[in-house]
């Protein structure tokens, strides 16, 4: 079994309070209560609240990044793959905390946009430049004809994503989405 570090345990803690609450709402004082560890120990692994906001958000999306580069494996043809892909990102997009994570971060856009920039930089970004690299490798050996990969990247991910996303975002979906119904639409888009 791997044993978690105080790190670790302070990055869980910290992240499922954000989301439960919100940045704003959310004190290191509650964060080192919950751990729980003391607060030297806290500001001994972040030097603020912020610093500690910025790395879970980092976490969660290299999580979620590494989950999505398994799928993009060169050696099963190109369907299968961006079916794979295509159903991991809606399954990790549609997620409770996946929704609270992303509606957090949008709500704290403004008033701490280094937040949005490194959820970006680090999440929608690079999967977008994964995706990217696999269809321009597809292409040059022949398994997919296209014209613009980063193109053609961006547009998988924008249909994936669709009302589906916005509906769940918003509310409006209240229940989680079946994995048949994913399944289906990954399957048109492809």
């Amino acid at each position: 079994m791997v044993q978690r570090s105080k790190r670790d345990d302070i990055l869980n803690t910290a992240g499922r309070l954000f989301l439960e609450n919100g940045f704003q709402s959310v004190s290191m004082d509650q964060i080192a209560a919950a751990v729980p560890v003391s607060k030297p120990t806290l500001y001994a692994h972040f030097k603020d609240k912020k610093d500690l906001f910025l790395a879970c958000i980092e976490g969660r999306c290299a999580k979620a990044m590494s989950f999505l580069q398994d799928d993009i494996d060169h050696g099963v043809n190109v369907e299968q793959t961006l079916v794979a892909f295509g159903n991991h990102f809606l399954e990790l997009l549609l997620s409770k905390q996946a929704l609270q994570f992303h509606r957090l971060v949008v709500g704290e856009s403004e008033a701490f946009p280094e937040m949005a920039e490194l959820f970006y930089d680090t999440g929608p970004k690079k999967m977008h430049e994964l995706l990217e690299e696999y269809l321009k490798e597809a292409n040059k050996k022949g398994k997919l004809i296209i014209d613009d990969a980063s193109l053609s990247a961006e547009i998988f991910i924008a249909m994936l994503k669709g009302k589906t996303h916005l509906r769940a975002l918003l509310g409006i979906t209240k229940k989680e989405i079946p994995a048949k119904e994913r399944e289906k639409l990954v399957a048109a888009i492809v």
